[in-house]
């Protein structure tokens, strides 16, 4: 796991400066802190920062050539069907110098060619291969977009890193792109390729691309498709696959174990590795204080104590919030306001103390219907009387509804229409939110829409449809953070439930596979039944909360931050003429404008740390 970058120059006569390479490749020390490494030649340079995983030694060290010496590859990631692909190749002759899954890539990629290379990889990972020959450069990133790749163009040539940070330190400028806020204080992230930075793109998640000539040309080569099948040996197919997902994902020369938070995703992650070690596995689980929301330890203990596992606990501070926040936002080259990131961070190094891999449910839900805001997508009946507008009806029965349901009942009737009800399900805020700051509302979405039409086309099934779309957009962003906090403190953190083989079977399952009654993930409960505690098989589901809008009103620093946004360098960029108004509010006990302020200071301090460092950044009227 990796850092990896790269500069070819459109002028095949110009080299590559090796200072600017290490500028590149050296400010994502902290995804690789152990080697780093450069290749030169003519008008490419490629650069790399390792995180040893697989054979520690020097024979690692990459940028790393083929056998013929042609093919020049970085790369960050895992594939864990490496050592069959290795049995594949020296079959063919091919000869190893290495014990890496480094040298089983690019000797793949020179037997096969990056069409041949894709469909064999099971695996995390984002690489670059240099063709000698053919003087072109092919990239990739994995089906689910685990790993990070971004890239930009211009007359004078191609750049690419792990982080739109190696972009700026190879002199490219820092503009951003203001248009792409109204998506960011609804949704947290800007889905699809564009990022909140002009010029500056996301490789999409199972897309490949080429450089060669001036020319650039990026496709995909792996979708998401759902293809549900009512026979039920799918069922046995995931099962299955899972399982030995676990396993593939064991390979290590370095410690590994788990994040756990006591919920069933990451509890029967654990289970599994633990049921496939000799020794013992290490848990890691955060421990928040009574004033924070519920403490998961007690049932993150359990699952520990049932599997004989190493337990290990963070106790987080409720003090320094904003410290913390500023520490964690400085490593988002996109802001991302999860709420929750620090968390994360904190508790990935203490892990680094102990394991350099660590494994995670992630994905668990997008894939098999875990989220409590899918319900009411996934009640036909409430659906049709939303289209329909026949709101009465159902404020009628909201009485009989859990009241953590309410506002989401509440936000779906208001849309009037399923299509937006689909699109807006994990946003915090609406369109409407936002003109109670005086901005101009747009909501075009272009790329979330054509998402969803993608989505509504391969199902008929509303919840399919939710479950595609977010997929491709929420999924993506729950990725970014965990990549971000993960190697922000040198940890790889891998995602079993994202297996491709994994997430092909769960596409097939029939949905009554993935419910029964109110619970979604059914199929995941009765693979954890007898495995888990029962306390934890039949918990109620909830995320890793912060209280921000208690911390936002009491904690004085801030608080302080909060007041003085509207005399903030973010709040001159966004021009908002009632975010003063909406910002008085919310300190005054308007808990209407908490999600709409929590955005707002989440960017704001985004905005200090990361567009204002270093020089700030170019808008759009300078």
């Amino acid at each position: 796991m990796c850092g990896i970058c790269g500069l070819v120059n459109a002028d095949s006569g110009r080299p590559v400066p090796a200072e600017q390479i290490r500028r590149m490749r050296d400010v994502m020390v902290h995804r690789g802190p152990d080697d780093a490494g450069e290749f030169l030649e003519g008008p490419v340079g490629l650069g790399h920062r390792r995180l040893s995983i697989l054979d520690l030694s020097p024979r690692g060290h990459q940028p790393m050539s083929s056998a013929s010496g042609r093919f020049w590859i970085t790369y960050n990631g895992e594939i864990y069907n490496f050592r069959r692909l290795r049995e594949d190749l020296e079959a063919k002759g091919y000869r190893f110098k290495s014990e890496s899954d480094t040298e089983v890539l690019v000797n793949g990629f020179e037997e096969w060619g990056l069409a041949g290379l894709l469909p064999r990889l099971d695996g995390i990972f984002a690489f670059a291969v240099w063709d000698r020959a053919e003087q072109r450069l092919s990239a990739a990133r994995d089906q689910l977009g685990v790993k990070p790749l971004y890239y930009t163009t211009s007359p004078q040539g191609f750049a690419f890193g792990s982080e739109i940070k190696a972009l700026w330190a190879a002199g490219f400028r820092k503009e951003v792109d203001l248009s792409t806020f109204e998506e960011l204080l609804i949704f947290r992230m800007v889905a699809g390729e564009n990022t909140p930075f002009k010029g500056v793109k996301r490789l999409l998640p199972g897309h490949c691309l080429e450089y060669s000539n001036g020319s650039l040309n990026v496709r995909p080569y792996w979708q998401a498709a759902d293809h549900v099948d009512s026979d039920e040996s799918y069922v046995q197919t995931w099962k299955e696959r899972f399982a030995r997902a676990i396993i593939d994902q064991r390979i290590s020369d370095v410690p590994i174990g788990t994040l756990l938070s006591g919920g069933l995703d990451s509890s029967i992650v654990t289970a599994e590795l633990a049921r496939a070690e000799r020794d013992s596995v290490q848990t890691f689980t955060v421990s928040v204080p009574p004033e924070e929301g519920l403490d998961e330890w007690p049932y993150a203990e359990a699952v520990a104590e049932r599997w004989s596992c190493k337990s290990h606990k963070l106790q987080v501070p409720a003090g320094d919030v904003l410290e913390r926040l500023r520490r964690t936002q400085s490593f988002h080259d996109e802001p991302l306001a999860h709420g929750n990131d620090m968390h994360i961070f904190e508790i990935s190094r203490l892990a680094k103390e102990h394991v350099t891999v660590l494994l995670s449910g992630e994905g668990a839900d997008e894939l098999l219907g875990g989220y409590t805001r899918y319900e009411p997508i996934r009640k036909p009946w409430l659906a049709k009387l939303a289209t329909s507008g026949a709101a009465a009806p159902i404020r009628s029965l909201m009485g009989l509804v859990p009241s953590r349901k309410v506002w989401r009942l509440q936000r779906l009737l208001s849309l009037g229409s399923l299509k937006q009800a689909i699109l807006y399900n994990a946003a915090d805020l609406l369109p409407g939110d936002l003109k109670s700051l005086g901005l101009t509302v747009e909501a075009r979405f272009e790329a979330r829409n054509a998402i969803l039409d993608g989505a509504m086309l391969a199902t008929r099934e509303p919840i399919r449809q939710l479950m595609l779309y977010d997929m491709q957009t929420f999924l993506c962003s729950i990725l970014n953070r965990n990549d971000r906090m993960t190697m922000a403190a040198s940890i790889e953190c891998r995602v079993p439930f994202l297996a491709v083989g994994v997430v092909e079977a769960a596409l097939k399952l029939p949905t009554n596979a993935l419910y029964s009654g109110r619970n979604g993930k059914q199929i995941l409960r009765e693979y954890a039944s007898g495995l888990l505690p029962d306390e934890v098989l039949t918990r109620p589901k909830w995320g890793l909360g912060i209280p921000w809008p208690r911390y936002m009103r009491n904690d004085p620093k801030c608080r302080s931050f909060v007041e003085g946004i509207p005399r903030s360098e973010f709040a001159r960029a966004i021009e908002a003429p009632g975010l003063a108004t909406a910002i008085a509010g919310f300190l005054k006990g308007d808990d209407r404008k908490a999600g709409l302020v929590y955005q707002l200071f989440a960017l704001a301090v985004w905005w200090e740390q990361v567009v204002d460092a270093s020089g700030g950044c170019a808008l759009p009227d300078e």
